[in-house]
């Protein structure tokens, strides 16, 4: 039986951003390092929690690796713009944090300048994400069993 399916790892975004949180209470403008890592992964997951339910292998997910650019493309071609649809603003959000991201520069230090979105904004955007996918995911959440 395959164990993950689109309801766990939806549980597992709605905790990142949860941490996210708790990290940065106020959603300010800007935020520690560690808070933009914990709400990007929150994207990513729910991404790829929509891709699972869309029908998309383990492999296939690991495969798109942590670029949240390819997430929404790949989640685009199966449809999540039924449930949610992001605005051009939230992309640009979403390109401008994806390179330090997928390269793991919010976890492990490089030195020099980075310009990073508003994090609010950033939160924002994947709660209303999760907001928008939570029915699709439970529906979908035994297609690989």
């Amino acid at each position: 039986m395959d164990r993950t399916n689109s309801m766990g790892l939806w549980t597992y975004a709605k905790e990142f951003l949860d941490a996210a949180k708790a990290v940065a209470p106020d959603q300010p403008a800007f935020a520690p390092g560690p808070a933009y890592y914990l709400v990007c992964h929150s994207i990513e997951l729910a991404l790829k929690a929509f891709l699972r339910g869309a029908g998309e292998s383990l492999s296939g997910l690991k495969a798109i690796g942590h670029d949240l650019e390819l997430c929404i493309k790949k989640a685009e071609e199966k449809g999540i713009s039924r449930y949610h649809g992001f605005t051009q603003e939230q992309k640009a959000a979403i390109a401008l944090i994806n390179g330090y991201y997928s390269a793991k520069e919010l976890e492990y230090i490089t030195t020099g300048f980075k310009r990073f979105p508003e994090y609010g904004f950033l939160e924002a955007t994947a709660a209303g994400l999760l907001g928008s996918i939570k029915v699709f995911c439970q529906d979908s959440r035994r297609i690989h069993e």
